[in-house]
């Protein structure tokens, strides 16, 4: 969840200008997600803003399966094998990349708000 909140938060903190398209990921009345590691109604209520605002007007498999969840990849497969749909970790992996650069992607544990929690989990 971790992971998860602190993708969504680099997201919010500017609007974003993904694929020529203008997005902004902070729900309409909210405020940016809090990098807590628990799941509770802000966290899930982000999840589904993301997936409506990323997807908005996209349909089918290519889309993400609006079910305010972000499953974990489990095979080398970008559909998820619960709803045949896009996984929405790819997806929020994409739009980070795009958003801060490559540079600064490849350097995600220097991020300021990146969670310590995560260090030993993905590098070495």
């Amino acid at each position: 969840m971790l992971l998860v909140q602190f993708f969504i938060r680099l997201l919010q903190d500017q609007p974003q200008k993904l694929g020529g398209e203008q997005y902004n990921f902070i729900p309409a009345g909210r405020q940016q997600i809090a990098i807590d590691g628990f799941c509770g109604e802000e966290t899930i209520r982000s999840i589904a803003h993301f997936k409506t605002e990323h997807d908005a007007g996209a349909t089918g498999p290519s889309a993400m399966f609006k079910d305010m969840r972000v499953d974990p990849m489990t095979t080398s497969s970008p559909f998820g094998a619960r709803t045949g749909h896009v996984l929405s970790i790819l997806r929020l992996n994409q739009d980070v990349a795009e958003s801060i650069g490559p540079e600064r992607f490849r350097r995600l544990h220097a991020e300021r708000l990146f969670p310590a929690e995560l260090a030993n989990e993905f590098f070495v």
